[in-house]
């Protein structure tokens, strides 16, 4: 069981790698040269053009990878062929992690460690997720509950950004 759920969430993981490390050395940069301007107004429109650009990319790439992983996972992985439904679970809340990943570059670039930190520890409760929802509902509770763990940091400081 535990091989079949560190094989979903892998998975999701390798293949979100090729979807954001092309994009990993844009938000920062450009959010911290908007900020030099000390101008507001600059830096939420760049703030919302990162958005667009990196949910352009990560939102249809993420969908389709959700449709085909039942037969990339047929095809290449057949031993793990009973993980299909972990991994797209795991495919949807990596790429949706990875989209809310911008607020947290936003506030690390107007230096506002503080409430970062703070709403990161909210991550801490990811075992406590984890077991309440594999002794409840079984491998697909413990994917929607490590899933739901990784977005829920992320979701509290998009909306405190």
């Amino acid at each position: 069981a535990v091989a079949v759920l560190g094989f979903g969430y892998k998975f999701a993981k390798d293949f979100l790698t090729y979807v954001y490390w092309p994009l990993i050395g844009v938000v920062t940069p450009v959010l911290a040269r908007v900020r030099s301007r000390d101008s507001d107004d600059a830096l939420r429109d760049a703030y919302a053009s990162l958005l667009r650009l990196l949910g352009l990319v990560r939102i249809p790439a993420g969908g389709g990878l959700s449709l085909l992983t039942p037969w990339l996972i047929a095809a290449l992985y057949p031993k793990f062929l009973e993980a299909s439904p972990l991994a797209v679970v795991f495919v949807s809340f990596v790429f949706l992690d990875m989209l809310l990943s911008v607020a947290q570059s936003a506030l690390m670039t107007l230096e506002r460690y503080r409430p970062l930190l703070l709403l990161r520890a909210t991550a801490l409760l990811s075992p406590l997720v984890l077991a309440l929802g594999l002794a409840h509902f079984g491998l697909p509770g413990a994917a929607w509950g490590m899933g739901i763990a990784r977005v829920f940091p992320p979701l509290l400081i998009t909306a405190y950004a």
